[in-house]
């Protein structure tokens, strides 16, 4: 098996962080060699001319891919260590993982530093996402969720509704679609922190052991009291750029909890007052001048989707981003008085 990309992790990592790499291959030795950081060996088993591409970006703590294949294929992969990996096909096509064929809505899963076979059909089209076990397990625990990382690991694939697979994969073809239309909108900070997160709850439905029931009584007012404290600090703290999972952390609240508690208190999800609070602060900084563009205003507030980013603004506000800082620019005073030369 080929070990040349034994180790790279990081490099590539630090060389390619939240930015898309597309490669193509005419030749199916050359296209397994084109995956970052893995380890791969693919025999051709169909006649044809083969064709492959391959587009992925990292995060801190995710490798995330798609591949596509024109041919059928046998594939003897293995995913870079301490890592978990999860293969959402774009479509049911009889992809088989250790001699058994996946059925649909399946979502492969195998965990890093050990071999797994795949065979795959003419025209495979896959979504990959590695991620760090400890990482995951992190994520998962500052939102209350369990998730048995011993038993994915050698599960093999996850058997869910197939209408849970057709959404992850028309979310990640549109994560990947803003990623191409707006290339530098992870090398923000707080843009590329939000992008690892909805990487990471992407996940969610993979792993996740549904809680109890929420409990009664007195809890209406742990609740209340709670969005109260989100609520006091978030006005305390108007440069404050919080995701889901930080709120989770820092307000020792599951996931589940923290919903429930949103959409009894407030009417809506916590997502959906994160994004109020992050839009309410790009046209602060607009209408403030403290962004020279949109582009940097939004980024700054974690919208690394900016075409999203417009179409909520708009919805929000009854106006484009541009609207609002434009007529901060006509309205300063350096715009009245301009400098005499």
């Amino acid at each position: 098996m080929d070990s040349s990309h034994h180790g790279t992790r990081k490099s590539v990592v630090r060389e390619g962080y939240c930015s898309l790499r597309t490669l193509k291959a005419g030749d199916v030795d050359e296209h397994a060699d084109n995956l970052s950081a893995w380890e791969q060996h693919y025999d051709q088993l169909s006649a044809g001319r083969f064709s492959g591409a391959l587009t992925e970006f990292w995060t801190e703590e995710t490798q995330v891919f798609l591949e596509k294949t024109s041919c059928a294929v046998r594939q003897s992969c293995r995913v870079w260590p301490d890592s978990l990996w999860f293969g959402i096909p774009v479509r049911h096509d009889g992809t088989r993982m250790g001699g058994r064929e996946a059925p649909d809505g399946a979502v492969l899963v195998h965990s890093g530093g050990s071999e797994f076979e795949l065979v795959t059909p003419a025209d495979h089209e896959i979504f990959g996402i590695v991620v760090r076990q400890t990482a995951l397990q992190q994520f998962c625990a500052t939102q209350g969720i369990h998730s048995d990382l011993e038993r994915l690991r050698t599960a093999g694939w996850i058997e869910l509704d197939s209408a849970i697979r057709r959404n992850s994969v028309g979310m990640l073809q549109n994560l990947f679609v803003e990623l191409a239309r707006n290339p530098g909108a992870g090398t923000h900070q707080a843009a590329h922190r939000h992008l690892e997160d909805t990487v990471l709850e992407l996940l969610l439905p993979f792993v996740e052991s549904r809680d109890p029931a929420p409990e009664a009584g007195s809890a209406q007012a742990r609740r209340r009291l709670v969005v109260a404290e989100i609520v006091d600090f978030a006005r305390a703290h108007p440069d404050w750029v919080p995701g889901v999972p930080e709120l989770c952390e820092k307000f020792h609240l599951s996931r589940r909890s923290l919903q429930y508690a949103f959409e009894e208190v407030m009417g809506t999800s916590p997502s959906g007052y994160l994004r109020a609070l992050r839009l309410n602060g790009v046209r602060r900084s607009l209408r403030t001048q403290q962004s020279f563009s949109v582009q940097d205003a939004a980024l700054g507030r974690g919208f690394w989707n900016l075409s999203q980013f417009s179409a909520d603004y708009r919805k929000f506000f009854g106006e484009r981003p541009s609207d609002t800082l434009n007529r901060a620019n006509s309205l300063s005073p350096s715009a009245q008085y301009p400098r005499r030369h």
